[in-house]
């Protein structure tokens, strides 16, 4: 903003200084929030100012200059002691430093010097990407991402994955988004895939079948920020659209010997090209598995060609704090001393999802949901059942095993109703514990891994994630 833009009674909230110690540059990528923040402290008594920013470690990219501007701490800048610890949680949830620390000492003139520890994250980097299929095996490749492209908002991935039984099949995949059309108020992405999809469409014994389906597609979407609000919340709204084209080939068995066959003349090879409007909203204190907020979408979606069908999905998480079992509390940050950004997080919290898909309509099986995956129901086999319509719930007590929130365990428990249609769905519940660790690479990744079982004692499973588990 300019100075133009702020109300009257908030310049007289403001003392004037305020205003000309704050450069153009910096005043245009604040706020009327952040402002308010300012002149709030001043009249609490509570506003300083920077006197000097002096980094006393630091690795990775993220120069000196940057990691002020990014804690906006630059020198002559104003200080609040909770602005700072509350835009260093969100640096570091973010995953813009594996490390953070800073110490905060008072000047006789009552400005303030800040010394800074942290480490920073290359935002080009390689990471393994590995996944799962009962038919396929084991996937296993490499992704490519660089999170802020040519220094902008900008984010570009591509990777391939060999399949560990023929390596002459690979998974082959980019995109590229641009958050920063109209002023970072709209994104444009581009995605493009070429690979197989193996499964089993198993429903119920011995009705069952294997099939490789090798899909293409491209998909284009368009986000307007904070569009529009449903249920008091602001979120994102994403026009999308798409081509895509498949060939299935049945390696054994019937695939509509269990469920609801194709209608007459129906095949699952084929083109076809989709529309679809997605609303998100989303507050997350960590990107990987976060102890508070929430994230909210809800998609609905037509296709058209080949296989004509249409689909409404909703998904809502919420993260809400609770107590440690090991009595490991959150620190408080120091307004003055020195504060380690990690341990200012929480160290407990009950995560919950409720899921809802309906589909209807010549629906592809590599369009169908699975149960017995990461996504839906954990303690039953891959491809366990198939369907078109589903509710989901469940829940998951995540806890931090030490100080550092560097290890995590969690308990859980995973309910859905699954079917072709709404008289005949079936009931699948699970329970089960895992863990997740931080590694020391790609600036403290997560890797985790759980054991579940069916209440009945019907199926169990386990499984893996890379990164988060929901």
């Amino acid at each position: 903003m300019t100075e133009d833009e702020i109300p009257p009674e908030l310049r007289l909230r403001l003392p004037e200084f305020v205003l000309q110690i704050i450069d153009p540059q910096a005043l245009q990528a604040l706020t009327l929030a952040d402002l308010d923040e300012f002149a709030s402290a001043y009249e609490e008594g509570n506003l300083r100012f920077v006197a000097e920013v002096r980094v006393v470690e630091s690795s990775g990219p993220v120069t000196p200059e940057l990691a002020a501007l990014i804690l906006q701490v630059p020198e002559g800048a104003p200080y609040v002691p909770k602005r700072l610890a509350r835009l260093a949680k969100w640096a570091y949830g973010q995953q813009l430093f594996s490390r953070l620390e800073w110490e905060v000492q008072e000047n006789d003139d009552g400005s303030v010097d800040i010394d800074l520890w942290y480490a920073s994250r290359d935002p080009s980097f390689w990471s393994p990407d590995i996944s799962y299929s009962s038919i396929g095996g084991w996937l296993y490749g490499a992704r490519y991402q660089d999170l802020y492209r040519g220094g902008k908002n900008r984010q570009l991935e591509y990777g391939v994955q060999l399949n560990q039984d023929d390596i002459r099949e690979p998974r082959l995949y980019a995109a590229w988004t641009d958050s920063t059309l109209n002023g970072g108020r709209n994104a444009f992405s581009v995605a493009v895939s070429l690979g197989n999809d193996w499964r089993q469409r198993l429903r119920g014994t011995p009705a069952s079948a294997r099939i490789r389906q090798r899909i293409a597609r491209l998909d284009l979407g368009y986000t307007y920020r904070n569009a529009a609000r449903i249920a008091g919340l602001k979120g994102d709204v994403t026009l999308a659209t798409g081509v895509y084209t498949q060939d299935s080939f049945v390696i054994a068995g019937d695939p509509t010997a269990g469920g609801t066959a194709p209608r007459s003349g129906f095949s699952e090879t084929g083109n076809a090209a989709y529309a679809s409007v997605t609303w998100h909203s989303m507050f997350r204190d960590m990107t990987f598995t976060p102890q508070e907020g929430w994230d909210v979408s809800l998609r609905a979606e037509q296709h058209a060609g080949a296989f004509d069908f249409s689909r409404v999905t909703l998904d809502a998480r919420r993260y809400q704090l609770q107590r440690n079992p090991l009595g490991i509390e959150p620190d408080s940050a120091a307004e003055l001393g020195r504060t380690d950004a990690r341990r200012l997080f929480p160290t407990a919290s009950l995560a919950w999802q409720l899921q809802a898909s309906v589909a209807g309509g010549d629906v592809p099986y590599s369009e169908e949901l699975r149960l017995g995956n990461a996504n839906m129901v954990r303690g039953y086999g891959y491809d366990k059942a198939v369907g078109t319509k589903a509710v989901a719930a469940r829940a998951e007590y995540r806890f931090a095993l030490d100080e550092g929130r560097q290890h995590e365990a969690f308990v859980f428990t995973d309910h859905a109703l699954l079917g072709e249609h709404f008289n005949d769905m079936e009931a699948f519940d699970s329970y089960g514990l895992g863990l997740v660790v931080r590694l020391p690479i790609y600036g403290g990744f997560k890797v985790g891994g759980y054991y579940g079982r069916a209440f009945d004692n019907s199926d169990s499973s386990y499984g893996f994630t890379l990164g988060y588990q929901f």
